[in-house]
């Protein structure tokens, strides 16, 4: 029976424990072959915790401690002594885990048993208090978690993003450590702990799907008062002169009091997102120069001093990763120069992408390295461990990997990202080109390692976030760009080591737009502020000019660097970039019975997303919904009788003559840019069917009943049926498609093609069901379904149909045959028993 202890420090945080913390905790759903404990670490509080309560835990009785007030290192160091778990989850007092968060956590233990591994969890804002527009600043991008940072990424670097809010890792990997008591405010003391583990060799892996409320609301003043601590409590930085006189000047100019006063004034209301970044980084260096002072143990942004990094192995064993794709036989060559020289690495890794650049297989050149670095790890690599990552048309010199082995022993370490060519590009014309084999670094240009072949510890890789959003082209640029930032520094290995075979050119489509799309991105978003400014400017004239041009060439470059300045990355099906080859078209279909107080705002929506063809299907409305219709210049079809939702859309869908079809409700309306999202999806090379809309409420809270899986029997007894397979939560702000079961035919993009293949909706479903029917059939036939996050409609909940009990006799009637139609007799008959008697149990629900 596997263990976990869920320690949480807390310090006048009594009431939000009761109220929010544990009832959340308590709703979790344990895994079978698990036990969990709860233990709570009060740091003194005016007011403790005490577990009077009368709840009922599914788990172990819980140990509530008492300390004298001490800091939230000391708490949570009590936490680790008490616990004798095989995991520990670390738990803010504010943080609200949603449905499934634990169990999450505790699946992936199960997945990944090495001591090594650990796990984040996905935190945003609690919508009950009102994020500001400083406050969502500081959650996604600023200073204070950073997720966006991470979106898709399968590891990231503990130094930066091991946050004691919501992380759990082996208790046998800590071992006889703790966090630093130095640490008496918040502030670096979990980052500085990260840090120490990741030279064990510690791999943090995001759980994207794991997701907890952040209820603890700040004001502008709030924040800034605390970047002073957090600049107070980091242990050390790189105090330049240069930036002691930048802060310095910052004080004395009076900009610093301009600006406390600017954001005391306005900073709750106004989004600025760069005088966020100029007040909170000036609040947290006034921290660093005017706090106390506190013994130096590492630099800026969580790299490593020697001080923790000692004892380092002589003869590394070596480790190289391959990403093939395309040639086989290139690939073959890498492996087998690997192999025939006077030093063989310990292990090759060969990542295989599938032999053409948009097979299904291939996730990208940085997802494939990502993944190498993972296997890696499981084949015993330590942190000290040399990785080579070797492009697959590349191949090593006889005895270049002696060389490298040499070189490494005498020159590198813990932070060093080393290479065989450098590489530059120009700040001014933001060209990337080879400088040969010395490079002089100036205010104009960017240094980089070229990533035909790099030189990294294992400890460093398993902490660096590749730009796996990139697919190919320009991920060595931000590598090295992200790498000095974590004051690692470049280096070229002087000895041969690889001839890199960069005499065959790509001329493809593909290799054009990406270099275009993926320099104009990583331009405008990973460069200085003044920089991304004037990238900014540059890529818009670029853009405005390359759309007015009749070239194909002149196209893809457009269609790229519009792509580049919307943030839509990933892999791309060229022939979607050719105006001239065909125009995606898509049109609508509206099914309404008196729905006179909407229609008319949806109907606006699609229009304002560039849909002209609209059929509206009316079910035999009472209303004035025909009128409104009508005067929205629609095409309509007026049915004498209401046959259900399946009858009309089918209806209103043989009138459409487009590529796709969108099925959404009277009371829905589109958010700016949903339809782009979704049709991203469809060009994204998978064999995709149905792309659903993520529906939320006008709070931004998202509909469970938007997408979901395959119910469970328990799970259908409910008359909320879509509530019960997926918890409702704040969608984060992920830039990827989700696939899923089954997407709700409130708001669904769907393949005209299929549709009609497929016979489009079942008619016998009346109303419910028929959009979860029609997406298993889709799956059957091959097809995928998925849902976008970032493709959003606004869902006004039960506007259309507000007799609660005629619903839920139409459900009941609906769930019957969908489980007739799919499961067993006696399924069939359980379910319904089942249901009968949640009705009698729960008459509030009929």
């Amino acid at each position: 029976m596997k263990t976990c202890d869920i320690v949480i420090p807390t310090y006048n945080g009594a009431q939000r424990l009761r109220q929010y913390v544990i009832p959340a905790l308590l709703a979790q759903q344990i895994p079978d072959g698990w036990h969990v404990r709860l233990i709570v670490c009060d740091d003194g509080s005016e007011n403790p915790y005490r577990d009077n309560e009368t709840w009922s835990y599914p788990w172990q009785v819980p140990k509530v401690m008492t300390l004298t007030h001490s800091g939230i290192s000391k708490a949570r160091n009590a936490g680790i002594t008490a616990s004798t778990a095989d995991v520990i989850l670390f738990l803010g007092d504010d943080i609200i885990l949603r449905e499934g968060a634990l169990q999450e956590h505790l699946v992936f233990h199960d997945q990944n048993p090495d001591a090594h591994q650990g796990a984040l969890g996905c935190i945003v804002w609690d919508p009950r208090i009102t994020p500001t527009p400083f406050m969502e600043w500081m959650m996604h991008g600023g200073q204070q978690n950073d997720y966006d940072a991470i979106l898709g990424a399968s590891v990231c670097d503990a130094s930066h993003f091991f946050y004691g809010s919501f992380v759990s890792l082996k208790r046998a990997l800590i071992g006889a450590d703790s966090f630093s008591e130095e640490f008496t405010q918040y502030g670096w003391e979990d980052l500085e702990f990260g840090s120490r583990l990741a030279v064990k060799g510690f791999v943090l892996t995001p759980l994207h799907a794991s997701l907890a409320l952040h209820r603890h609301a700040y004001s502008a003043s709030a924040i800034l008062a605390r970047q002073r601590l957090v600049g107070a409590g980091i242990r050390a930085v790189n105090t330049t002169p240069t930036r002691r006189m930048r802060h310095f000047l910052y004080q004395v100019s009076g900009a610093r009091f301009l600006m406390g006063v600017f954001m005391k004034m306005h900073g709750n209301r106004l989004n600025i997102p760069w005088i966020f970044q100029y007040v909170t980084a000036g609040e947290f260096w006034y921290g660093v120069y005017n706090g106390p002072r506190i013994p130096k143990m590492f630099t800026d942004r969580g790299g490593l001093s020697t001080e923790l990094s000692t004892n380092i192995p002589q003869t590394p064993s070596i480790f190289a990763i391959i990403v093939h794709f395309g040639d086989k036989a290139i690939t073959n060559r890498a492996v087998v120069s690997l192999q025939s020289g006077t030093r063989v690495p310990d292990h090759i890794i060969v990542i295989d992408h599938g032999d053409m650049a948009d097979s299904p297989l291939n996730k990208g050149y940085a997802a494939g390295l990502a993944e190498g670095i993972r296997q890696a790890a499981k084949l015993g690599a330590t942190g000290h461990d040399l990785i080579l990552l070797m492009n697959n048309d590349a191949t090593a010199e006889h005895d270049g990997i002696q060389g490298v082995a040499q070189w490494w022993t005498q020159y590198g370490g813990p932070s060093v990202l080393a290479g065989t060519t450098w590489g530059s590009v120009s700040l001014v014309t933001g060209r990337a080109r080879i400088v040969g084999n010395e490079y002089t670094k100036n205010f104009f240009r960017i240094p980089y390692v070229h990533g035909a072949f790099m030189a990294l510890e294992h400890g460093l890789a398993l902490n660096m976030v590749f730009p796996e959003e990139l697919f190919m082209y320009w991920e060595d640029v931000v590598v090295s760009v992200r790498a000095q930032k974590q004051s690692v520094r470049l280096m070229r290995i002087s000895s041969p080591v690889v001839h890199h075979d960069d005499e065959k050119t790509d001329t493809s489509d593909q290799k054009l737009y990406y270099l275009v799309r993926n320099g104009a991105y990583v331009l405008e978003h990973e460069l200085s502020y003044v920089w991304r400014l004037y990238w900014y400017t540059v890529n818009t004239v670029r853009q405005i000019y390359h759309r007015y041009q009749n070239s194909h060439t002149h196209q893809i470059i457009a269609e790229a660097l519009a792509d580049a300045r919307a943030g839509r990355l990933g892999a791309i099906v060229i022939p979607r970039l050719d105006r001239g080859i065909h125009v995606v078209t898509i049109g609508a279909v509206i099914v309404t019975h008196n729905s006179e107080q909407y229609i008319t705002k949806c109907v606006e929506s699609l229009r304002g997303e560039g849909i002209t063809d609209i059929v509206v299907v009316d079910s035999a409305s009472t209303d004035t919904t025909l009128q409104e219709v009508n005067a929205s210049q629609v095409q309509v079809i007026a049915l004498s009788e209401n046959k259900g939702f399946g009858y009309a859309a089918n209806k209103g869908a043989q009138h459409m003559n487009t590529d796709y079809v969108l099925f959404i409700n009277p009371d829905a309306y589109l958010e700016t840019g949903a339809l782009q999202y979704a049709q991203d999806l469809f060009d994204g090379g998978e064999k995709i069917g149905v792309v659903g809309l993520a529906l939320q409420d006008d709070q931004g809270i998202s509909e469970s009943a938007g997408y979901g899986y395959e119910p469970t029997l328990m799970q259908l007894m409910r008359r909320q049926r879509k509530s019960s397979f997926r918890p409702a939560h704040v969608i984060p702000r992920l830039d990827r498609g989700i696939h899923v079961d089954w997407v709700s035919g409130g708001a669904m993009v769907v393949k005209k093609a299929i549709f009609d293949q497929l016979g489009g909706f079942d008619e016998q479903f009346f109303l419910y069901w028929e959009d979860v029917d029609f997406c298993r059939r889709v799956r059957q036939a091959g097809y995928s379904v998925w849902v976008h996050p970032q493709a959003r409609a606004i869902h006004i909940r039960g506007a259309s149909q507000a007799d609660t009990a005629l619903k839920t006799r139409i459900y009941d009637m609906s769930a019957d045959r969908y489980y007739k139609k799919h499961y067993s007799t006696s399924i069939w008959l359980l379910q319904r028993i089942l249901r009968k008697i949640y009705r009698i149990a729960r008459p509030e629900a009929r």
